[in-house]
């Protein structure tokens, strides 16, 4: 129970879009018609990542590929 409480406590700590903020921008995409639409800087920089080499996101080794910054996920190096 102690890691699943650690594990909400990273996400709320890296997630800086809010439930409100996240309805807002896909209602407004909604909206406007939009067939995509992107919550959020890190799902941004992974569909930038996966236009750029669409092979790699069926790559196993997603860690190398993956567009994060070093400790952003909270994992240990």
């Amino acid at each position: 129970m102690a890691a699943q409480k650690k594990m909400v406590k990273r996400f709320e700590t890296l997630a800086p879009t809010t439930a409100a903020g996240a309805a807002k921008i896909i209602l407004d995409g909604v909206k406007a018609d939009r067939w995509r639409i992107l919550v959020g800087e890190d799902v941004t920089r992974l569909d930038r990542q996966v236009r750029r080499n669409p092979e790699a996101g069926y790559d196993f080794d997603f860690a190398t590929y993956a567009p994060f910054r070093e400790g952003e996920l909270g994992v240990a190096d």
